[in-house]
């Protein structure tokens, strides 16, 4: 059961993964003419790596403060319901 925790150390293995991509593939890259990924069916150039890299970081970044919104947020068995008397 999800314990409302993020594994930061599993954000970071992910983050320097997708870093990783964008050093070796995206513009400023070794080989900045990009990559093709297999299990997506998809080329990209090395600027598509770099737009792609960033709006999946970008989205870690918003799916981080939602599960802590709502982990601050939600309804939890060991208290009192506000709506419930």
């Amino acid at each position: 059961m999800h314990n409302g925790v993020i594994d930061e150390n599993e954000v970071s293995m992910l983050k320097n993964q997708l870093e990783s991509l964008k050093v070796n593939y995206g513009t400023s890259g070794a080989s900045s003419i990009g990559v093709k990924i297999n299990e997506m069916n998809q080329s990209f150039n090395g600027k598509e790596i770099d737009l792609f890299v960033n709006e999946i970081v970008a989205n870690i970044n918003v799916a981080i403060r939602l599960v802590k919104s709502c982990e601050n947020e939600r309804y939890k068995t060991t208290e009192k319901h506000p709506e419930i008397e």
